[in-house]
């Protein structure tokens, strides 16, 4: 048989501490959910908008550099030709 507890106010102490528990577990599985949920969503219009992955804009970048550095190069040998005549 089980001793009857003759102080209330632990009862009361240990429920609440039970239900801060459970809500403290309950907050932190909807806040993953709603992460889950962000992150997939992001992922999907990401995936709508047809970006260019980030390793091909690089190598455009680098194509773009040196076209500009051979044009310049080219513009200036044209500028002395034309000096020239």
């Amino acid at each position: 048989m089980k001793k009857p507890n003759l102080n209330p106010s632990s009862n009361v102490v240990d429920d609440v501490a039970r239900l801060a528990g459970g809500a403290i577990g309950m907050v932190s599985e909807i806040r993953q959910s709603v992460q889950s949920n962000f992150k997939e969503r992001i992922e999907y219009t990401a995936s709508n908008l047809d970006l260019v992955p980030r390793s091909d804009f690089e190598r455009l970048e680098i194509l773009v550099q040196n076209q500009h550095q051979e044009i310049s190069a080219l513009q200036k040998r044209l500028s002395e030709l034309e000096k020239t005549k």
